[in-house]
């Protein structure tokens, strides 16, 4: 008898978990083992039931996907957790792969595709469409770059996605706005930033993401 493969849904729409429950278990390979509703079940679920597959939507209330992925991989450095997504965001995808998941896929896709992904994912594939990779290298290479800053312009980059200006800057620094004139020019070529607009929503999309 063929073994089937055991699968966690999570979704915080229970027409999601049931459909997609119902479709999985028609293909005869699957075994739906659990369902929950939000990221803090689903740690528990795993926790007992010990999945091959953990299918997990990532905006969920009370702990989100990117959180509860990273809670299962702390109790299971080999399981895999496969998140979906209704959109493409660039946050939570970077997100869900530096907490663990073996990729993502999109809600919109077909279900041919879902379960190609599935199998792909069960043994060992990371799971990444075109859009996704190349935004994902951008954002490593952005991230070797930054490792490149110092102490004093990681602040001053802070700083900036706050909206100061040099001037406000050197205030709370303590440093005179010419010193502060260097830093913002040392950082922008570094990161290569061609005005202050992309240093500041850079800055700020950083710090969403480092409270992740």
């Amino acid at each position: 008898m063929t073994k089937t493969t055991k699968i966690l849904l999570v979704d915080d729409h229970e027409i999601v978990r049931l459909g997609l429950k119902g479709l999985l278990e028609q293909e005869g390979q699957y075994e739906v083992v659990g369902l929950a509703e939000n990221g803090k079940q689903a740690v528990e679920i795993y926790k007992e039931l010990r999945p091959d597959l953990t299918l997990m939507d990532i905006r969920m209330p009370i702990k989100n996907g990117i959180e509860a992925c990273r809670a299962i991989r702390d109790i299971d450095t080999n399981a895999k957790v496969l998140m979906l997504t209704s959109h493409t965001d660039e946050e939570a995808m970077y997100s869900s792969i530096l907490a663990g998941a073996v990729g993502y896929v999109k809600k919109k896709i077909g279900f041919d595709e879902l379960v190609r992904s599935i199998n792909q994912a069960l043994s060992g594939v990371h799971i990444l469409d075109y859009d996704g990779t190349q935004k994902l290298i951008q954002r490593m290479q952005l991230e070797s770059k930054q490792k490149e800053l110092t102490d004093q312009e990681h602040e001053i980059l802070n700083l900036i996605g706050e909206g100061m200006t040099n001037r406000e800057i050197g205030e709370v620094l303590c440093l005179s706005e010419k010193t502060v004139r260097n830093y913002v020019s040392n950082v922008f070529s570094k990161l290569n930033f061609s005005n202050r607009s992309q240093a500041a929503v850079y800055a700020v999309r950083k710090n969403m993401f480092d409270e992740i």
